[in-house]
């Protein structure tokens, strides 16, 4: 029977029926979530690919609460609720989500993905409103700036993040020590490097 659930939940007007009729209420419900935990993530990243899929998911507290207790691998379907306007529905758990995401960027285990999923959604959400950005200011020091400063395919998204958060005090007084310092970024990805001296240029 899921199967078909999953099956429909590739299109994006199924999915958008699928909400409109409640199914993300009635798949907790059925406690499947307690029984199957790959099958429920299954079930949830499909709807969650498309707005409305997104959106009922991160509408229920349910379903909040349950994935940020499963912890890393309710990653990927918490990068797309980050993504879209249902991000909006996480705003009252601001604090839990940003500590989930913090917490995939301290405790990566070499595990890039995991890292590129949590900076992708930090970056998603601070983009959106202050909420976010004051929760998210507290960590930059310890949770970003490493991948800020190591030469990486993640490092341009680490910037990015802190392009978001330049107009919080934390954060700019961080980057004005850093630079006070002689913090550079002038080697390695190019995208990067533009990053970077946007950056210094918004605190000139």
């Amino acid at each position: 029977m899921w199967k078909i659930f999953l099956n429909l939940s590739v299109d994006a007007a199924c999915t958008a029926s699928l909400a409109a009729l409640g199914f993300v209420d009635i798949l907790w419900t059925t406690q499947l979530h307690t029984q199957d935990c790959e099958l429920t993530m299954k079930l949830l990243l499909g709807l969650c690919r498309h707005g409305a899929g997104s959106s009922a998911v991160a509408m229920s507290s349910h379903w909040q609460v349950w994935l940020l207790e499963t912890g890393r691998p309710s990653l990927t379907i918490a990068s797309h609720l980050a993504d879209q306007d249902s991000s909006d529905y996480l705003a009252p758990r601001a604090n839990a989500w940003t500590s989930f995401w913090v917490d995939a960027l301290l405790q990566h285990d070499d595990d890039e993905r995991n890292v590129e999923l949590a900076l992708c959604s930090l970056v998603n959400v601070a983009a959106k409103d202050e909420i976010w950005r004051r929760e998210i200011e507290v960590h930059v020091e310890r949770a970003v700036w490493p991948w800020i400063i190591r030469r990486s395919r993640l490092q341009p998204m680490a910037l990015k993040l802190v392009g978001n958060l330049i107009d919080m005090k934390l954060v700019r007084d961080l980057l004005t020590a850093k630079l006070q310092d002689g913090m550079a970024i002038d080697e390695g990805d190019e995208y990067a490097r533009d990053l970077w001296h946007e950056i210094v240029a918004t605190l000139a």
